[in-house]
């Protein structure tokens, strides 16, 4: 069962953490280990970068054995703690060297591991090497063309972000097959059949722009016309491809808390609050300097002003008098001094 006790890790951005960083995060995180629950029934599973540890909890829901690997001690800590399953573990360990031994797992999932890992290569052939015969690995990584250049994330844990075609060449050299599945966040509505009498499994799209002024256009896709993804999920196999895989057009995760959009609601409530401040402000401020205008048009501020450039000048001729003075009193002495050290040098 999960532990009571609460994490005790602390969000940094490098690893995600259920309850840190928003709704939207949590959804992105969340449904990649739900997509891949369909692969893992009765198998062994290797999380690899498991993180904070939810994930591999899940995975352990519907496995034989789950196993969560991560790089940092103070995350498998955290693991120990938070999750409790008899088919479950954690270990520390490292990407580039797995210790198990060969065929040690039918499934490794590997979610946003791998732009963190310098020698990407290295990784892959490890995880090819402790994979059964049929092995499959479930692996997702952002588009570097999406989610940096585009909507310019920039992520300080990232080592090496991935093209698509990067990330898919990866995988072939290894594997016999690879199924690339796209994720983004989205923007939208549902509609879905309440009858019972309607048990066809069918999928309608609507793609929709809105502009400007209110205006935007429509039009029907299908699910292959979805284009440009800002996270890529690959299925890679050693055997042939699941027929799960082969039938999965859209995957679709509904939070009934509608936590998201709760969010986005207050922090439309926050802006305009803010807004209303910082408009009052600006009304003082503008008020402030049309009373300074007001009294800089005054006779006793005009006085002021030419009291002030009077004083000024007065110091300045003052600070030259005392210079004056402080030149005469020396003068003579210096006169003085020069003349004794003259004749002294003529005498000696």
């Amino acid at each position: 069962m999960e532990g009571d006790k609460k994490t005790i890790m602390e969000f940094t951005g490098e690893r995600f953490i259920p309850g840190k960083g928003g709704a939207q995060i949590f959804y992105e995180h969340l449904h990649r280990y739900l997509f891949a629950q369909k692969l893992i029934e009765g198998k062994r599973i290797l999380d690899l970068g498991c993180g904070e540890g939810y994930g591999s909890f899940l995975l352990a829901m519907n496995a034989s054995l789950t196993t969560g690997l991560d790089l940092s001690k103070e995350a498998i800590q955290n693991t120990k703690i938070k999750y409790r399953k008899e088919n479950l573990n954690f270990i520390v360990g490292s990407c580039g060297y797995i210790p198990f031994k060969n065929n040690s797992f039918d499934v490794v999932v590997s979610f946003e591991v791998i732009e963190h890992i310098e020698d990407q290569v290295g990784m892959i052939k490890e995880v090819f090497r402790i994979l059964s015969r049929d092995g499959i690995l479930v692996i997702s990584s952002p588009d570097k063309r999406f989610f940096s250049e585009k909507e310019g994330i920039l992520n300080k844990f990232h080592v090496k972000e991935l093209y698509r075609e990067e990330f898919v060449n990866l995988f072939k050299e290894h594997f016999s097959e690879v199924f690339l599945f796209g994720q983004d966040p989205v923007s939208g509505s549902i509609v879905w059949a309440e009858d019972e009498r309607n048990n066809e499994n069918t999928t309608e799209i609507f793609q929709v722009n809105l502009k400007e002024n209110e205006k935007f256009e429509t039009r029907r896709i299908s699910s292959y016309e979805l284009k440009n993804p800002v996270f890529h999920i690959a299925v890679c196999c050693k055997g042939e491809i699941s027929s799960a895989i082969k039938m999965t057009g859209i995957s679709f995760l509904n939070d009934e808390s509608k936590r998201f959009l709760v969010e986005k609601d207050e922090m439309i409530r926050k802006i305009e609050e803010l807004s209303k401040i910082v408009e009052e402000k600006n009304k003082e401020i503008f008020a402030l300097q049309q009373f300074a205008n007001k009294v800089k048009e005054t006779i006793l501020y005009k006085i002021y002003k030419e009291g002030k450039t009077f004083a000024s000048s007065l110091i300045s001729l003052l600070m030259y008098c005392l210079k004056a003075i402080f030149f005469l009193i020396l003068f003579p002495f210096i006169a003085l001094f020069w003349g004794v050290l003259i004749l002294a040098m003529i005498i000696f």
